[in-house]
């Protein structure tokens, strides 16, 4: 996957202060919050474009992922069509 040159991921203020222990931790929540953000949509996109925007390959990008559900910063559901799981993943309202 490329990413387009006019993609962009906004890191806000109040990110900072959730702990996060690596760049790719704090860039992938970034990447969701700017999908759900508006507390109604979810990002849908795959692991391979998370790992694209994180410059990782996929193993690591799962695992920020895991880690960032784990912690409660961001809620993952699955959504299955035709025989195959999609992952959903928001924001939750009390991480902001």
């Amino acid at each position: 996957m490329t990413i387009k040159s006019d993609n962009y991921i906004v890191i806000q203020g109040w990110m900072y202060y959730l702990g996060l222990e690596k760049l790719n931790e704090l860039l992938a929540l970034a990447l969701v919050y700017g999908f759900s953000q508006d507390g109604e949509s979810q990002f849908k996109g795959s692991i391979a474009y998370i790992a694209d925007h994180l410059m990782c390959d996929k193993s690591t990008a799962i695992r920020v992922m895991k880690k960032l559900e784990e912690r409660g910063l961001v809620e993952k559901t699955q959504k299955e069509i035709n025989g195959v799981k999609f992952n959903r993943y928001i924001v939750p309202e009390g991480v902001v």
